[in-house]
């Protein structure tokens, strides 16, 4: 980039030094970076201290809730085939009496995991059990956690180091049941305040729903926003639909000085597979502003 008529001039992006704490599956970062704005916030570049959860300092780690148990009963000596989705996972064999197949990988998704026991006379018996997978969730017991004490930066990618005013937020997910997560998300800063709640549900094999509630407290007075959804994963094909309804008077970090957020947004998706040719997907997204 250039100044006027003068040279070229070095523009500053982001600096930030991060030191990782593979056991304790978490990372410190200093400098800039994204925040962690949860469900409902929005992305902006601050610079400050923010340590919080990274599942990438262990690269095997997992934190969804993908294993599968399946069970039955053979008479005799068997080999079992484990299949997913028609794709060979697995193969073990079992003595006489009831078995339990634990940990059976899955994949997004609705799915089904299916068990070939085969004995020594070569009979066969054929187990299926329907799963959905996803990678929203998180296994239960588990923590997702970010705190945060920023400034926001200003004018990125046109100057260097102009920070705003200060900041904190905190957001903090955990799996309740394998089939629930719970979130909790807040903001603070010296004009506004704004806390949330936000949760995730799997309806057995159908998809998953979503739902949030916030409140912000600023110079605009007292607002609210609400948010709910449902998501699917097929094989056949995939959608989702959401819907965010908010008031006026609602105000979060992200929104620039005097903007009011959107009064709703609806967003639908639909996509279909193709094979070896990839997927093809169509989207559709309504928004109302404040003064519509």
């Amino acid at each position: 980039p250039t100044l006027g008529g003068g040279g070229p001039a070095l523009i500053r992006l982001q600096s930030t030094y991060v030191v990782d704490y593979p056991e304790k599956l978490a990372s410190l970062r200093l400098g800039d970076s994204i925040n962690q704005g949860g469900t409902w916030g929005l992305p902006v570049v601050f610079g400050g201290i923010q340590y919080g959860t990274n599942f990438g300092t262990q690269p095997g780690f997992i934190r969804t809730p993908t294993a599968l148990s399946a069970g039955g009963q053979a008479a005799l000596p068997s080999t079992i085939d484990v299949f997913v989705n028609n794709a060979l996972v697995s193969r073990q064999t079992v003595p006489p009496g009831p078995f339990s197949i634990t940990n059976i990988p899955i994949v997004s998704g609705a799915g089904e995991a299916r068990l070939v026991v085969r004995d020594l006379l070569g009979r066969e018996q054929v187990i299926t059990q329907p799963f959905y997978g996803t990678a929203t969730l998180l296994k239960e017991a588990l923590v997702d956690y970010s705190y945060e004490l920023r400034a926001r930066l200003e004018n990125f990618g046109v100057t260097s180091s102009q920070y705003g005013k200060g900041l904190a937020a905190v957001t903090y997910r955990k799996g309740l049941t394998d089939s629930f997560t719970g979130e909790l998300h807040g903001e603070l800063t010296g004009e506004r305040a704004a806390i949330g709640v936000s949760s995730l549900y799997r309806l057995a094999r159908l998809g998953v729903v979503n739902a949030t509630l916030a409140g912000s407290q600023s110079s605009r007075g007292t607002g609210h926003l609400l948010a709910y959804g449902f998501e699917r994963q097929g094989r056949e094909f995939s959608f989702s639909l959401h819907t965010q309804l908010a008031g006026s008077e609602f105000s979060q970090i992200g929104l620039a000085p005097g903007q009011a957020p959107r009064r709703r947004q609806d967003v639908a998706n639909i996509g279909f597979p193709m094979g070896k040719l990839g997927s093809i997907s169509f989207a559709r997204v309504s928004q109302k502003a404040d003064d519509q």
